[in-house]
Order: structure tokens, then C-alpha cells, then sequence
């Protein structure tokens, strides 16, 4: 079922490119919205799942999925499934690093001035 979306949702691309970035955006709104409500993020993680694979060499796309999956594991029941949605998300990060090794850089500078420290 999950193969037969990605390919509509390939379909749709074709018609509208458009249509990438406004699922990109719904994602991260919905990351947003999860702060409040956990098991959004199991939404999010699905949105960036199926945006990963119309473009599996996109480094956002894959750090927002782990990101997404470290959130709700959080919220999990058991500790099995917390370390299958650890496990998950790290090999996202990794994809992030095989395809752009400074990427996670921005991050990490991005969160210190967040917290309004000077990023040296």
C-alpha cells in the first residue's frame, strides 16, 4: 500500500513540483503542532517517509524525518519500539551525513544561537 502512494504521489509531482514543498511545509507544521500533541509526530515521520521517497538524496527531508522519530519515540510504550524508532532515526542522520557531511554544522549552530549563545 505504502509503494502504491509514493507512486501516486510521484504521479502528482510530475503535474504539480510544486506539490514537494507544500508537503514539506505540512510536515513541519505539523512538527510544530506536536509539541502539544505527541503522536503528531508519528504524522510528521510518515509525511517526510513518503517525501524521502520521491527524493531520497534531500538532507532536510531526512534530518526532519529523524528528528521527527526521535520525537515520538519519546512517547512510546515500550522500550522495544522506542529503540526500533531510535535506530530509525539514526540512520537518517546518517543518510544526512553521506550526502552532505557539514550539514548537521548548521544545526548544531542554529540551536546554540537559539539558546543565545555566540556560535565560534
Amino acid at each position: 500500500m505504502f509503494v502504491e502512494a509514493a507512486e501516486k504521489y510521484s504521479e502528482a509531482l510530475s503535474i504539480d513540483s510544486s506539490l514537494v514543498e507544500r508537503l514539506r511545509n505540512q510536515a513541519l507544521e505539523i512538527m510544530e503542532q506536536a509539541q502539544q500533541n505527541r503522536r503528531l509526530y508519528y504524522a510528521a515521520a510518515q509525511l517526510f517517509r513518503a517525501l524521502s521517497m520521491v527524493n531520497p538524496m534531500d538532507p532536510h527531508v531526512l534530518f526532519e524525518w529523524g528528528n521527527a522519530l526521535i520525537n515520538y519515540a519519546a512517547s512510546s510504550l515500550t522500550d522495544t519500539r522506542r529503540a526500533e524508532l531510535y535506530q530509525s532515526a539514526g540512520e537518517q542522520f546518517m543518510r544526512v551525513l553521506t550526502i552532505d557531511p557539514t550539514y548537521l554544522d548548521g544545526k548544531i549552530k542554529d540551536a546554540v544561537m537559539k539558546q543565545g549563545y555566540a556560535y565560534i
